[in-house]
């Protein structure tokens, strides 16, 4: 049987968090939820913003070495960043059920499931490394020139050594932020990223005695700098009094299959959806191959500039996981409608703010990025699309997280087959590259697409969670 996290019994609606806007110690509930939403969300953010730039910072840096060196490692980073994608999900299981037992001042439960965890991240680790050690069975069908294959190898594998390192720190990140203290990964992501330059420097360019790797030094750099992030996030776990709480060290707990089951069944759907979503993305990328140069590389622009506005979105979903878990086993549903509603209004009034600086400077941004006028026009046209895509994701980002807050993620996973799979892509075929329903719109018509899939996504999930939280 898998074990499950308690849900209290619902007997009558709190009336702390009635619909009645009464005056909770001076402040209405759901202001109050807003003052816990947002010292959640910011550092979160930060640290996503921080461990974006550790790619950003390979690819420049490689750059600099050679172009050969910069495709390689192009190529080995993006087959890494659907792997972590896939991990960063399956772990997000551990978040709410941490938040749930904290809630409910059972820290040893809290210190049995992050073991559990643990043993669950031990052969990912070992089946991981094998994989990235063994990429001469699979690069060699996807490089053909046999420099970038060099590169690319010896890139996956010195990002091999890094793999214990950067699975400990996807148990520990949801662990903290659970307990409600997302400062934790803020400050390992800056120490990793203080650690990453200097290494690409040094091993990249071969500095300091060491020897000059070029491209494949950068998945060393990577590695060492996983290592300092998880070491960072252990040392802050071990000395900051209010995690402390949490008896991590004072028992080994053995396997429970029942507990790892739990986890995996919740974690798994999450991490699927994440890299359902992430391959689509790529596909995007990979379909439109054909067209142009300046339609690639004013799609490859507005992109980025959408990847990171996400970012805000995504943060404010992570709040609402902990907060949500958290109402649940406290007060129960009411109080985890507060939790919702005012992520939502967060979310939408953050999406509306970025649509409108995304609106007013889409220009300004896209010639941060190139130089070519053509580029530049392009990339502010597909801007203009990637506004309706913002306000989307504002309403399906804090949905997802309040589903993973009541442990309800297989309509993650369905709404992000159909919204990507059945809808987005086909529909981006159709109107992108064939004259079926319009002429040919180029990557125009994939960027509508996008907007129709995301859409398709939230709705998707405002009708589970509607029927969630009548069976609460």
């Amino acid at each position: 049987m898998i074990d499950k996290p308690p849900y209290p019994p619902i007997l009558a609606r709190d009336a702390r968090y009635s619909e009645v806007n009464i005056e909770l110690f001076g402040m209405t509930p759901f202001r109050s939820e807003i003052s816990k939403l947002v010292p959640l969300a910011l550092p979160v953010l930060v640290a996503q913003l921080l461990m974006a730039s550790t790619s950003f910072v390979d690819t420049l840096m490689a750059g600099q070495a050679s172009t050969v060196d910069l495709a390689g490692v192009g190529v080995g980073s993006s087959l890494w960043s659907v792997g972590a994608m896939f991990l960063v999900g399956t772990f997000m299981s551990i978040n709410p059920t941490v938040a749930r037992y904290c809630s409910l001042g059972d820290y040893k439960a809290v210190a049995n499931y992050l073991q559990q965890g643990f043993w669950l991240a031990i052969p990912i680790a070992i089946l991981l490394f094998i994989l990235l050690n063994l990429n001469q069975l699979y690069l060699p069908g996807m490089i053909q020139d046999q420099h970038v294959l060099r590169v690319a190898s010896g890139y996956l594998h010195g990002l091999s050594w890094g793999m214990p390192a950067v699975i400990g720190f996807f148990v520990l990140k949801p662990f903290s932020e659970g307990m409600a203290y997302t400062q934790a990964q803020m400050v390992s992501a800056a120490v990793g990223l203080a650690v990453n330059i200097p290494a690409n420097y040094i091993l990249i360019f071969g500095k300091l005695g060491f020897p000059e790797l070029g491209g494949a030094g950068c998945g060393w750099a990577t590695s060492i700098s996983f290592w300092t992030m998880f070491a960072t996030l252990f040392i802050y776990t071990w000395v900051h009094p209010a995690l402390r709480l949490v008896p991590l060290f004072e028992r080994l707990y053995a396997v429970e299959w029942c507990k790892i089951a739990f986890l995996l069944k919740t974690g798994l759907p999450i991490g699927l959806a994440i890299t359902i979503e992430g391959s689509a993305f790529a596909l995007v990328t990979l379909f439109i191959a054909s067209l142009p140069a300046t339609e690639i590389a004013g799609h490859q622009i507005a992109m980025n500039i959408s990847y990171l506005a996400y970012m805000v979105p995504l943060s404010i979903s992570t709040a609402i996981t902990v907060r949500v878990a958290s109402c649940l086993a406290k007060q129960g549903s009411p109080a985890a409608d507060v939790a919702l509603k005012a992520g939502l209004v967060l979310a939408v009034a953050a999406g509306f703010i970025l649509a409108l600086g995304i609106f007013l400077f889409r220009v300004e941004l896209a010639d941060l990025y190139s130089n070519d006028q053509n580029v530049i026009d392009m990339a502010a046209i597909l801007l203009l699309f990637s506004i309706g895509f913002k306000i989307c994701d504002s309403v399906a980002a804090p949905l997802q997280g309040a589903l993973r807050g009541y442990h309800d993620v297989s309509i993650i996973l369905v709404a992000s087959i159909v919204a990507y799979w059945v809808v987005c892509l086909p529909l981006g075929y159709v109107l992108g590259l064939t004259d079926w329903l319009t002429p040919a719109m180029g990557a125009k018509g994939y960027w509508i697409a996008l907007i129709a899939g995301v859409s398709v996504s939230a709705l998707l999930l405002m009708l589970r969670f509607l029927q969630v939280h009548r069976r609460h």
